[in-house]
């Protein structure tokens, strides 16, 4: 990577670690998978420590940018942050979309972003049609 890339990264990898503070989520290191550049994080919903990839691609952004707007949105006490929370979900395994498919449905109007939106409906729409393949293949 060239000079200028390396600290376009850094300064957005320091933003979201910031912003994903705010919420709760603890950030440990940052990986690569492939071409795919992400942070393992993990968050608490009710007492349970739930493990999950942030991308540092266009969909990480888009996230970045809706947590923007419901930081302020928290703090003005309209949102509750254990709503947002719920949010991260998507980002996890099937299995965890799956037990929070309830949930993510009611929190999913939070999100303006039309395109983030619509991937976080299709997340748990297939998040039991995933989990039917990996029970297919055992």
């Amino acid at each position: 990577m060239k000079g200028a890339n390396v600290k376009m990264l850094w300064y957005r990898l320091n933003k979201v670690r910031v912003l994903l503070s705010c919420f709760g989520v603890q950030c440990y290191d940052m990986k690569v998978d492939g071409d795919n550049l992400y942070i393992s994080c993990s968050v608490k919903i009710d007492g349970e420590q739930i493990r999950f990839k942030f991308p540092l691609n266009r969909l990480g952004w888009r996230f970045l940018r809706e947590l923007e707007r419901l930081d302020s949105c928290c703090f003005g006490g309209s949102v509750n942050p254990e709503d947002v929370r719920v949010l991260f979900v998507t980002l996890s395994t099937p299995d965890v979309i799956y037990r929070y498919r309830s949930r993510l449905r009611k929190v999913t109007g939070l999100v303006k972003d039309r395109k983030l939106r619509n991937w976080i409906i299709w997340r748990r729409i297939t998040a039991p049609i995933r989990i039917a393949k990996k029970g297919d293949q055992r």
